[in-house]
């Protein structure tokens, strides 16, 4: 074959260069994913802007033409083969699958319907993972403000049909980057696309701690605990929570040869949690034995924790009109999708202040026993 026409061939089609592969979820092609989709976010800022009008200080016919114009308005995303494909906002599953092509099928829009009938979305970056129960969110490009996630562990998304929860490691995006020393530090704010020197560094980083530690740590199960946690402040027992599921649920051998220096700076720095790190420092002295006792003294301490956590439900709080006395756990799960509004009744209750003390107290003295031991068994 010519040699000249092989070399016109080469100057037509540009050669790609080697992309690794977490750069591969975040840059394609000629430009960023987060470039390609800035049309999107641009019109859903819109968007959003007109809602938080109409909810907030009322509006007439012509405030819902506009949001109909938006949601009907064709604006264009650029794919990785460069062409420009029409979309718009009203034709939600086409839209998906654009930002698929713009994205090599990494990047994910959520859409719900709030009350009043107008959606509000959620765009972010996912890494899938076959290995563990829960895939990763690593980064967030937009969040309508009154997007709903009553857990921030956990966000909800459509997928193949169904939904799946998945990790959402997004919101420590930008405390990575700080920790590295890299990008902007005020990227990831959750309204605006993040801008990162180095996307291969901050989601190796997000990916090590996700697929490591957090789908052992966090579990969905978890939600109804945390949010009576985050209600009445029991800081010690969601520690204590988190630090014995992970010694339960993960393969001790396996974390072990992941622990590196920068995996314990992120549990100090990124999410401080002192029995994680305590733990994790302690792992990569032990043996098979040490772990195996680890784990059986962990077993026990969990029953304990348990028994401590259902008597804390089980106290009896004056409630309703006629102040009758009723059981913590009726009261936080009849009213599960509001407890940021009841929070502050319950909280002023003496009886529960001193079952939060009561429970705190024990989940502390549990930790410390845990260590304890482990230090005893390592000498």
């Amino acid at each position: 074959m010519d040699k000249t026409f092989i070399e016109n061939m080469l100057s037509y089609y540009p050669r790609r260069e080697t992309i690794k592969p977490w750069e591969s979820n975040c840059s394609t092609g000629i430009r960023p994913v987060a470039e390609r989709l800035a049309p999107l976010f641009k019109y859903l800022r819109k968007l959003d802007t007109e809602r938080s009008t109409l909810e907030q200080h009322g509006g007439s016919i012509t405030n819902l033409e506009r949001i109909s114009q938006i949601l009907n308005h064709v604006f264009h995303l650029e794919s990785t083969t460069g062409m420009d494909r029409p979309c718009r906002l009203s034709d939600p599953r086409d839209l998906r699958s654009i930002i698929g092509e713009c994205s090599d099928y990494t990047v994910h829009l959520e859409i719900r319907t709030r009350h009043h009938g107008i959606p509000v979305y959620y765009c972010c970056r996912t890494r899938q993972d076959v290995f563990t129960e829960y895939s990763l969110v690593v980064e967030d490009y937009y969040r309508s403000p009154s997007y709903p996630m009553d857990d921030e562990r956990f966000v909800s998304l459509r997928l193949r049909g169904r939904e799946e929860y998945f990790l959402r490691l997004s919101q420590f995006r930008a405390a990575v980057n700080r920790m590295l020393g890299e990008g902007n530090p005020s990227a990831g704010d959750g309204c605006h696309y993040a801008v990162d020197s180095n996307h291969y560094a901050v989601d190796s980083c997000l990916y090590a701690a996700g697929r490591w530690v957090f789908s052992a740590a966090w579990h969905e199960s978890q939600r109804p605990a945390r949010l009576v946690a985050r209600c009445f402040g029991l800081d010690s027992f969601e520690r204590a929570v988190e630090c014995l599921h992970l010694i339960l649920t993960s393969d001790p051998c396996e974390l072990r040869a992941r622990v590196d220096d920068k995996l314990i700076r992120f549990f100090d720095e990124v999410y401080p949690q002192d029995s994680i790190r305590t733990y994790l420092r302690m792992l990569t002295g032990m043996c098979g034995v040490e772990l195996d006792a680890t784990w059986r003294k962990a077993l026990g301490l969990q029953r304990e924790l348990t028994i401590q956590y259902r008597q804390f439900l089980e106290t009896e709080v004056k409630w309703g009109v006629l102040k009758s006395d009723i059981p913590l756990w009726k009261i936080v799960y009849g009213n599960y999708g509001r407890m940021d509004v009841i929070g502050g009744t319950l909280r002023s209750s003496r009886v529960l202040q001193r079952a939060s003390e009561h429970l705190e107290k024990k989940a502390y003295e549990l930790i410390q026993r845990l260590f304890a031991s482990l230090s005893i068994n390592m000498k």
